[in-house]
């Protein structure tokens, strides 16, 4: 994830959805209502991180006013890459428990996060950096660069974070939280998180990720057991 101390306004002041001046239950789920928002170390403080339109944490109950660059804002504090983090509630939206669940990112369940992993690496974080088609691919779940920029950077670094499964997770579920109903609409299942994670964003609708998905499959034991 990205590091300064600026707040990137972008399209936040004008988004549809905005939680300041609530109180959100303890462990409520708060959703990233536009792309590219900074996620902080505290309220209005370093930068550890950026989130995308979708990607939802859980509230742990603390908010504050604070501000930055003369601007005033509400901030509010979730779970965060195994921390805290902290947004302006101008760039949250409340979401249903669901969007936040232990199962990942909607439909895409453990078992089919863990599937993946195993037929990456046999889920091994210390496999390093592979050449794989022209680029680099890293950890347990063989993240490239672009596929680590596209879902939010977490960590300090690209390498970093895929050397270890708790970073490489938090990266896998924020990259099916932006793009599994991007590409398949709005129910997809393992298959399609599958192969958006071996294909790219679009990558349920591409006939080259089929044999990967049967691979997943072939761990889930049949076609709707990862789901």
């Amino acid at each position: 994830m990205l590091f300064s101390v600026l707040l990137l306004l972008g399209l936040a002041v004008n988004s549809l959805a905005d939680i300041t001046g609530t109180t959100p239950a303890n462990g409520a789920c708060l959703c990233i209502n536009t792309s590219s928002v900074n996620i902080r170390s505290s309220a209005c403080g370093t930068v550890v991180g950026t989130a995308n339109t979708g990607q939802c944490f859980t509230y742990n109950g603390l908010k504050q006013a604070c501000t930055l660059s003369g601007v005033n804002y509400e901030f509010f504090r979730f779970n965060y890459n195994g921390g805290n983090g902290w947004t302006a509630g101008i760039y949250l939206n409340s979401a249903a428990a669901s969007s936040c669940s232990g199962t990942g990112s909607g439909g895409f369940t453990d078992k089919c996060m863990k599937c993946i992993c195993q037929v990456e690496s046999n889920c091994n974080p210390n496999i390093g950096c592979i050449m794989d088609v022209g680029s680099l691919s890293c950890g347990a779940y063989q993240i490239k660069e672009a596929y680590w920029i596209d879902c939010g950077r977490p960590g300090t670094g690209w390498q970093s974070c895929t050397s270890t499964l708790s970073c490489s997770e938090t990266c896998v579920k924020a990259y099916m939280s932006r793009y599994g109903t991007y590409c398949a609409g709005s129910n997809p299942v393992c298959q399609d998180y599958a192969r958006i994670h071996n294909g790219g964003p679009l990558g349920c609708k591409s006939t080259a990720t089929v044999s990967y998905w049967s691979k997943v499959q072939s761990c889930c034991g049949c076609a709707s057991c990862c789901d």
